[in-house]
């Protein structure tokens, strides 16, 4: 079965959260390096994985 949690890191945490990626309606990126993306999630400013933020790509969730 195909993991469908992105990890997101909420501002002033040093931990990341799981979340089901069906909970994520829109993803605006605002910064991208090689490990993270940060940008807006649901209205949010987080930081998530690269790897999860070509999940969201994937899905449509996200622009590149």
């Amino acid at each position: 079965m195909e993991n469908k949690n992105i990890e997101v890191r909420f501002p002033n945490e040093s931990f990341y959260d799981k979340i089901n990626i069906e909970n994520v309606v829109d993803f605006k990126a605002s910064k991208k390096f090689s490990d993270e993306v940060f940008g807006y999630l649901n209205s949010s400013y987080v930081a998530i994985k690269r790897e999860d933020y070509e999940k969201l790509v994937e899905e449509g969730k996200a622009k590149k």
